[in-house]
Order: C-alpha cells, then structure tokens, then sequence
C-alpha cells in the first residue's frame, strides 16, 4: 500500500510532497514501510500523518507489526519513529541501521 500527498502547481503540473509505502509479508504479521518527503517539508508534521496514517491502514488490516529500518545517521527518521510509538529492536539493529519496531496488536492510542 501506498499514500501519496500530491500538490498542484500553478502550471497544472502535479507536485509529489511526500511518500508513505509499506509491504507486508505473505501471512499479514509484519509489515516494512518507508517514507519520503520533500526537503522543505521536513519537520513540519507531514510525515507524522503520513505514518499515522499508514499505522492506521495497516491496524485495521490486520497486519501485527510495522517495522523500519532507519540508517543510524538520520536522526528525523529516528525521531519520527519514536514519536510515533515505535520501539528500538537492538537485536534487529546492526552498526549501521536500527530496526524499529511497533506493535499494532496492542490497543491504539487515541488521537
């Protein structure tokens, strides 16, 4: 699944702002998304609603877990992912990427 935020130009020609795709494995337990937005976007919360929304999706599919795989020098992933309820899985992590990991089994939290 992918969601897309798109802007139009004053030309008409449409803008990507931002990317939010995950992929589940065959039997729906986890899922592995990725994100990517503008660079002028950055910071500004619309990544957060991209994920959220993306959690959202995967939840009321069934999926048990999201994870991501975020290069240790990329400290916005890293705060995203911790803001948005992710753990840190140290035995999933190596010296150059950490594996974050949230449980969508447990209740969500409201909004």
């Amino acid at each position: 699944m992918a969601f897309v935020v798109m802007e139009a130009q004053p030309d008409g020609v449409q803008r990507t702002l931002g990317v939010v795709r995950a992929m589940a494995d065959p039997d729906n337990v986890e899922a592995e998304f990725a994100i990517i937005l503008a660079t002028e976007l950055q910071g500004q919360g619309l990544g957060q609603r991209l994920l959220d929304k993306m959690v959202a999706y995967l939840r009321g599919h069934g999926t048990q877990r999201v994870v991501a795989m975020v290069l240790r020098e990329n400290t916005g992933m890293r705060e995203l992912a911790t803001q948005g309820g992710f753990t840190l899985d140290q035995a999933g992590s190596d010296h150059e990427t950490l594996r974050y990991v949230l449980d969508l089994t447990t209740k969500a939290a409201p909004a």
